[in-house]
C-alpha cells in the first residue's frame, strides 16, 4: 500500500488542490461543479468544502477544532 504525505493536500476540497479539476459536464451536469470536485488522485467526485479524502479524521483545524467526518 502506498502511503501519501498529507501535508501535499488541503484541509477541505476545493479548487486551489493541485489535484482538482472540472468534472466533465455531459457527465453530471453544468451545474455539479458547484457542489462538486473532481479528485484526480482520488479518481472520483468529492463534495466541493468536505474534509480532504487523504487527510486523517480528527486532526484539528486552525481554531484547534477537531475535524470530523
Amino acid at each position: 500500500m502506498k502511503t501519501t504525505k498529507t501535508d501535499e493536500f488541503p484541509r477541505y476540497c476545493d479548487y486551489s488542490c493541485k489535484y482538482s479539476a472540472f468534472s466533465d459536464p455531459c457527465a453530471v451536469g453544468a451545474c455539479r461543479r458547484e457542489v462538486g470536485v473532481w479528485c484526480s488522485k482520488a479518481n472520483r467526485l468529492h463534495n466541493k468544502h468536505a474534509r480532504c479524502l487523504f487527510r486523517p479524521a480528527g486532526e484539528e483545524d486552525d481554531n484547534n477544532r477537531t475535524i470530523s467526518d
